[in-house]
């Protein structure tokens, strides 16, 4: 009965985790100072400053929020907007790695970091530093495998969406698969350990498939179904 939930939780549980790591990993790289920029010039003389990922990627701290807001999404929704939000974090996670591919690949420019600083007539030289950008590339790649895994099997990853539901519309999808129903989301027509004790709750048997009784109302007495034999085959069981 649980072999049907288990992998798609674990499946969830597994992204989740990735994109909260990617994104505490994107957040934390961009503190650190990637670009150590040196200017002379004739009023101020010679002085160096940091530069931190944040200010050389300005990009960075708004993907780190798209990778914590992802988390939600992905408890949230299913089917194929599941596979949407599962593209757009493969993308973030693209865009996350290329500022940190682009500085560890080559060197910082002197030119940005000059327009960074606003000394348009000092010289500057740069020189580069790596563990922040290195963070943030791994927080990248991490978004990238968790994208890859969402879109791997979108329909078959729960959210909270089937967890949080109202007594009524619980009861009304456990008659649904009493009467043999099957909810659109299932796998291979595998029943949820949840929907099996939501239809136990009801008092409805979930391994009963539709049978002469199915769609009867279960509350309405059979004295008063019409041909019972104790009315007379009356309806309503009248008397004359």
């Amino acid at each position: 009965m649980g072999e049907g939930t288990g992998p798609r939780r674990a499946g969830t549980r597994e992204v989740v985790v990735g994109l909260l790591v990617a994104s505490a990993l994107i957040w934390a790289g961009s503190r650190f100072t990637w670009v150590s920029a040196t200017t002379v010039d004739d009023l101020r003389g010679t002085r160096t400053t940091g530069l931190k990922g944040s200010t050389w990627a300005a990009e960075l701290v708004p993907l780190a929020l798209v990778a914590l807001a992802a988390v939600a999404a992905v408890l949230a929704v299913r089917g194929w907007v599941l596979r949407v939000v599962a593209a757009l974090v493969v993308l973030v996670g693209v865009a996350s790695v290329v500022p940190a591919v682009r500085l560890l690949a080559g060197s910082a420019s002197p030119d940005r970091a000059r327009a960074l600083l606003d000394s348009a007539s000092a010289q500057v030289s740069t020189s580069t530093s790596a563990p922040g950008a290195l963070l943030v590339g791994l927080g990248g790649l991490l978004m990238v495998l968790s994208g890859g895994l969402l879109l791997r099997a979108p329909g078959r990853a729960r959210g909270l969406s089937d967890r949080y539901q109202t007594p009524a519309v619980r009861r009304e999808r456990a008659s649904a698969v009493a009467e043999g129903g099957v909810d659109e989301g299932e796998a291979d027509g595998e029943l949820t350990e949840r929907r099996i004790w939501d239809a136990l709750d009801a008092g409805e048997d979930p391994t009963a498939g539709p049978g002469p009784g199915a769609g009867r109302d279960p509350h309405h007495s059979p004295s008063t179904l019409p041909g019972d034999p104790s009315t007379g085959g009356r309806e309503g069981g009248g008397t004359q």
